[in-house]
């Protein structure tokens, strides 16, 4: 598991004084780039120079608690799976480091920069996933 730590911002929240709810997927943006620079795959290097991109192809949200600005927050980034071309990322927000606030699914999938097509994860990649997806599933 990643853990990404951030607190709530003015521009995070709406009229009513709450997070606005698009932004939990910002959330998980940051923690998955911050996630990714983890382990030395870094998204602006790889987006320039490599033939592949990882699109977000589907996206799901849940909220179990109003998140507000100066909250403190811990966003939990775990690997769910790994497909042939894509990678499946689940992740929980906690506020006060134990209060689930919401929880984000994100599937990305490895296509061909130039055609546009899916394509397998590169082996490198794969590898790095799989190493923080068995860590993600030990028993307890």
């Amino acid at each position: 598991m990643f853990i990404y730590k951030r607190k709530i911002r003015f521009q995070d929240t709406d009229a009513a004084g709450v997070i606005f709810f698009p932004n939990q997927f910002c959330f998980y943006q940051e923690a998955f780039e911050a996630f990714l620079e983890s382990i030395g795959y870094d998204l602006a290097t790889v987006t320039r120079k490599n033939k592949h991109h990882l699109p977000v192809v589907y996206a799901e949200a849940d909220y179990s608690a109003p998140l507000r600005l100066g909250d403190n927050i811990e966003i939990h980034l775990k690997v769910a799976h790994i497909g042939n071309s894509s990678l499946t990322f689940q992740v929980d927000i906690l506020k006060q480091g134990r209060i689930r606030a919401g929880r984000v699914k994100i599937v990305h999938v490895s296509v061909d920069a130039r055609t546009r097509k899916k394509t397998p994860l590169p082996p490198s990649l794969r590898e790095k996933m799989a190493r923080l997806h068995k860590i993600n599933h030990l028993p307890l």
